[in-house]
């Protein structure tokens, strides 16, 4: 027996064929997903000095139709980016928070962090996230 980790869960697993070809497929979805478009999946995030619900949350960042889409969701409720940009490693957008306060995001993509900060006319903060990686199921 061998020990897997993975997505964060230690796995014991036998070692046989149909595990390898499990394990080896998850490790390609996990590379496709920095090919090309390293930015692109799910996010756990936290951020430094703002108020509770925006303090940890999800970022999905998605390409449909040749356009970069993202939602940020957090403890209650989503907010769609506006203006994104995506350029290589680096992700550019802002939010409006409750239609009047307009937040502006720079983030920079690390492997499977994300990290960087937000400006707004109240202040700056700074956000770290990891990615989440597709669950495995058995």
């Amino acid at each position: 027996m061998r020990l897997f980790l993975l997505s964060k869960v230690c796995l014991s697993l036998p070692i046989v064929q149909d595990d390898i070809s499990i394990i080896s497929s998850k490790r390609s979805i996990h590379q496709g997903l920095l090919v090309g478009n390293h930015a692109l999946g799910a996010w756990s995030y936290t951020m430094s000095n703002v108020k509770s619900p925006y303090k940890a949350g999800v970022l999905f960042i998605s390409k449909i139709d040749g356009v970069y889409r993202i939602d940020v969701k957090f403890s209650n409720g989503i907010l769609t980016g506006q203006d994104v940009v995506i350029n290589g490693n680096q992700v550019k957008f802002n939010v409006n928070i409750s239609g009047v306060e307009r937040v502006s995001f720079t983030l920079e993509v690390e492997g499977d962090l994300i990290v960087g900060g937000s400006h707004s006319a109240k202040g700056s903060c700074q956000i770290l996230g990891t990615r989440q990686l597709p669950e495995l199921k058995t």
